[in-house]
Formats: structure tokens, sequence, C-alpha cells
């Protein structure tokens, strides 16, 4: 299944890969490069839906402003600090994770961790405990069903994502197999996959079992396969006017906030916004800051009632955004170019004021 968010964190002062995959948190000692996970090598998991977050704090040590943390629903003394390293990467974890446990806390009586079905099959001559969730199949080295699959010292054996599988008749009795494809590189590197398949065959007790299994199988396959790709997003803290601000990117339109708002959220009491495919966007240096610099239509930024309409075309209305390092500034432009905004022309100027960078620009158009 997709990953929601991924890349290297800091736990316990430890280098680890970490994965969020289904709203379920993953981490490893080695990069996962492979599509789908490979679970023998998971050193712990955590279902976020039995977690909350708590943001870093605004000031503090570079590790404490970069530090985020999970703690338990159910037990207090069950909290998990993981460590950026840099801003844009917390920003972007942040974002990711708050989505999620908004969409979790906003459904209602949602499961604890989110079980179809599960049940005892054999694979390979085995006993397996097998979990099927919204997006995957997952088998565990267990006897028993009521397995408490939130403690983080539980290990899965193996795991098929749904997305890109197939459902067959098995040849032993009361079989059905499941056949997965996998992307691999090719000779060429990036520039080339390679398609792999590889086919499981899964045991179970009598028919009516195994019918029951392929009926839940196939909804969830096909459910998959009907559902549309979630709309890209962008989120993160920049610094607008001398203050910070929480910008969210999503529909063609930047959104900003006083405090950390989801995806969901920011739908609703939005006052103020910029429609960026009428916008042009460069990088620039204010001061040794480095920044995003937007020039808009007036015609495009939202009036409050009563205020006096500018004839269109002859106004323009800039906005200057400090980034916490190159690399974010450098992220929030490409994607406010990917969302439809257009290049400024000219390369990134090194400028003192936000008045050189407005004049600039109006003397480029005389």
């Amino acid at each position: 299944s997709k990953r929601q968010i991924e890349g290297w964190l800091k736990k316990k002062g430890q280098k680890r890969y970490f994965v969020l995959q289904n709203d379920t948190l993953y981490w490893f000692k080695k990069e996962q490069k492979n599509i789908a996970i490979d679970h023998s090598s998971i050193q712990g998991c955590l279902d976020l839906v039995n977690y909350k977050l708590k943001t870093p704090p605004p000031s503090g040590s570079s590790d404490e402003t970069l530090t985020f943390h999970l703690t338990s629903l159910n037990t207090t003394n069950n909290s998990y600090s993981l460590t950026c390293f840099n801003q844009s990467q917390l920003n972007q974890w942040i974002s990711i994770i708050s989505s999620s446990l908004s969409r979790l806390c906003s459904q209602e009586n949602p499961p604890p961790s989110l079980i179809i079905k599960k049940s005892l099959l054999k694979k390979k001559g085995k006993d397996r405990l097998f979990i099927l969730k919204s997006d995957c199949l997952t088998w565990f080295e267990s006897h028993q069903e009521n397995l408490d699959l939130s403690s983080s010292k539980i290990k899965a054996k193996g795991s098929i994502a749904l997305s890109r599988s197939s459902l067959g008749h098995g040849k032993q009795p009361y079989s059905f197999t499941l056949t997965k494809t996998t992307d691999n590189l090719g000779s060429e590197g990036i520039n080339s996959t390679v398609k792999e398949e590889k086919t499981y065959e899964i045991i179970c007790k009598d028919q009516k079992q195994c019918d029951e299994w392929m009926s839940a199988l196939s909804d969830v396959i096909i459910s998959l396969s009907q559902q549309k790709s979630v709309e890209e997003c962008k989120m993160g803290w920049l610094n607008k006017k001398g203050k910070k601000r929480w910008f969210v990117l999503k529909s063609g339109k930047l959104v900003w906030f006083k405090k950390v708002t989801t995806v969901e959220s920011s739908n609703s009491n939005v006052r103020n916004y910029i429609n960026v495919v009428h916008c042009k966007v460069r990088a620039v240096v204010v001061s040794g800051q480095h920044g995003v610099n937007i020039l808009v239509d007036e015609n495009d930024v939202p009036k409050r009632a009563g205020a006096i309409q500018n004839n269109p075309g002859q106004s323009k209305r800039h906005y200057l955004l400090l980034a916490s390092s190159e690399a974010d500034c450098n992220d929030w432009v490409q994607s406010l170019l990917k969302f439809g905004a257009k290049p400024d022309e000219g390369d990134k100027e090194v400028v003192t004021s936000t008045r050189e960078i407005y004049s600039s620009y109006l003397t480029s158009k005389l």
C-alpha cells in the first residue's frame, strides 16, 4: 500500500528508518527501498489510533525543537520521542501524523487496529495468525487469536499489499492464493523497473472458512481498485511579517493559520488565502534568510466586506514568506510551481529588504 511518509529519524539517539503506512508507524535499522515493507526486519511498530501527538516547544535546544512525541492513550509510561534532522522534515512529519490522527478520531467507533478479519490459517504447513486490514494481509507466528497487536514487541512474519495483488483458488482443498506484484530497480537504476510476482497459497480448515476469507479479500481488493488517489498537499511553518504561521497548500490555494491545522480542518474557517494559479514565485535571500517571494494579482486576494475594490489588472500584492532553511524554501517553491504557480523571471537574488524585491519586480515591467 502507499506509504504516507518515510525517512530517517533519531529514536533514543540512534538513527532508524521510519515508515508510516496505513496509519501504522514502523521502524527499521536499514532503509526500505522496495515498495512492499519487509516485515521480517521490523524493529518495532505502533498504530496511531492508540496514540496522541505532542509537538515540540517553540524554543529550546536544537534537539528539543526538532523532537515530536507520540504518547499512548492506554498507558501513561509508553511514549516515543522522535527527533528530526531539520525544520522542513519536522513540518512534514507533524502535518502527516496530525492529518492521520484527525481522520482516525473523526471516525465513529473506530476499531482499535482497523481489523477486518482475523483467524488461524496454514501457510507452508505451519499455523499462522492472519490479520486482514483495509489494505494489507499480515501474518504472525502465533497460535492465539487474541494477540495484542498494539504492543511494539509483536513482529509480523510477513505481509501482502492488497492494492497490487490478485486473488485465486488454490490447488489444495480449502485453499486460496494471493499473487502480489512488486516493482524493483532494473539494471539501469532508477530509470528502469522490473515487475516481479510472488504467489502465496493459504489453507483454511474447511470450505466455509475459505469462502469467507475469499469474499473478504475480494471486497478489499475491489475497494482499493476503486479508490481515488488522495490529493497531494503540503504543510509547514513559515514566517510572515515577523510572525510564524502554519501554511497549508491544497486545491490550488495557499492558506495560513496561527496554529497547526490538519488538511480536513483547513477546509473551514478560512479567512486568508492565495490563489496559487495566478501567482509568480521565486526563492530569495533576505538579510541572510531564505524566503519564498510571491507576487499575486490583487483581484485574487480575498476582500473583507466593505473593502474598496481595485481596478482589475492594475494592482499586485506582494508576500514574502521566510523559511527555516534553504532546503525548506526550495521545497515550498517547487510545491507552489507544481500546484500551478508561474516561475518569476531571474535567478535567486540576494536582497536586503522586501521593498527591494518589489521595486526590482516593478522595474523589470517598465
